[in-house]
Order: C-alpha cells, then sequence, then structure tokens
C-alpha cells in the first residue's frame, strides 16, 4: 500500500512539473512572438474601420522636418496603405500637415509632388498630385479608393529649386509639416 502511494505521489510530481513546464514554454513564447512582432512593425500604424482592415505603414516617419533649406535642397517620404481585408473596400483621405511653414506666403519654387502606384491593376483611386507650390497651412491632398488586399505606396517629394533669383532670405528656414491619413467612413 504504501508502495502505491509512493507511485502516485511520484506521478503526481511528474504532471506538475509537464504543466509547469509547458506553462513555461508558452510564456517564453508568447514574450518573443510579441518583441518580434513590435520590432517588425515599428512604424506601422493598424487602424480597424467598420469590416475593413487597413494598414498605414510610414517607412520614414510621418514627421517631414527640414531645417537649413537651401536653393536644390530636396527630400523624400514614403509610406504605404495596404487594405488586408477580405471582402471590403476602403476608402481614406491624405492630409499635408502644415505645423511650420517654411515662410508666410506660398513659395513658386518650394514645391512638392504626391506620386503612388497600386499592387492591382484595378479601379483604385489613387491620390496623384503634380509638382506645385507647398501649402502655408494643412491642405487636403485628396481622397483615394483601395480594394481588398490592395497596397498603394505613395512617395512625397519635397524640394526647393533654385529659380535664378536671390534666396537668401530663406537661409536658415525650419520647414516642419507631416503626412496624416485619415480613414473615410461611408
Amino acid at each position: 500500500m504504501k508502495n502505491e502511494n509512493e507511485k502516485a505521489r511520484k506521478f503526481n510530481i511528474v504532471i506538475y512539473l509537464l504543466v509547469l513546464v509547458t506553462l513555461f514554454t508558452m510564456l517564453i513564447g508568447t514574450s518573443y512572438a510579441y518583441y518580434i512582432k513590435t520590432i517588425k512593425n515599428g512604424d506601422e500604424t493598424k487602424v480597424v474601420i467598420k469590416s475593413s482592415n487597413m494598414l498605414l505603414r510610414f517607412y520614414d516617419g510621418n514627421q517631414i522636418n527640414a531645417y537649413d533649406i537651401e536653393p536644390n535642397w530636396e527630400s523624400t517620404y514614403n509610406f504605404s496603405i495596404e487594405n488586408y481585408s477580405p471582402d471590403t473596400a476602403g476608402k481614406y483621405k491624405i492630409i499635408f500637415d502644415i505645423e511650420k511653414p517654411l515662410t508666410d506666403s506660398i513659395e513658386d519654387n518650394f514645391v512638392f509632388e504626391l506620386t503612388g502606384k497600386s499592387s492591382k491593376n484595378n479601379k483604385d483611386k489613387l491620390v496623384i498630385k503634380n509638382e506645385q507650390p507647398v501649402p502655408i497651412s494643412s491642405t487636403e491632398l485628396g481622397v483615394g479608393n483601395i480594394s481588398v488586399g490592395s497596397l498603394h505606396d505613395y512617395e512625397l517629394k519635397l524640394k526647393l529649386k533654385d529659380n535664378g533669383k536671390d534666396q537668401n532670405y530663406l537661409n536658415g528656414k525650419v520647414f516642419i509639416a507631416k503626412i496624416t491619413v485619415f480613414y473615410v467612413y461611408e
């Protein structure tokens, strides 16, 4: 009888140890998965709209900080919008949010251009802006439509063109802006 009780006690200890090892392994696995997901998606902002799932990813950050702009200065900012919903198309609007304009008036030689491409050849509507002066206040650049499983890659180029005129008044100027994407609810 004592031998059977000893066997039962050893069996219970083995079961408890197995449960403890399993829980410890699960804890390590979930911590590692969270760590990897955090590192991989550092600049991503995931937004869920109704039944449409969209992922907004800024590759260079959404903040545009330009210091000591000179003629021929140029900079590029990249971002993408992905619709990974299995069955719902989406709509979004892109805002060029000016926090500190270069000057108090529009400079014809301080220009931007927004180009984009879709991963699918379909009826997606991209927001495209040909070269035009950078606004001095926040401006809506346009509204885009994105189909199921589509990815829209955008590139915003900013540059100060040398117009052959005296541009010394721009020395030391600072320009701060950001790109903001809002999802349009229908």
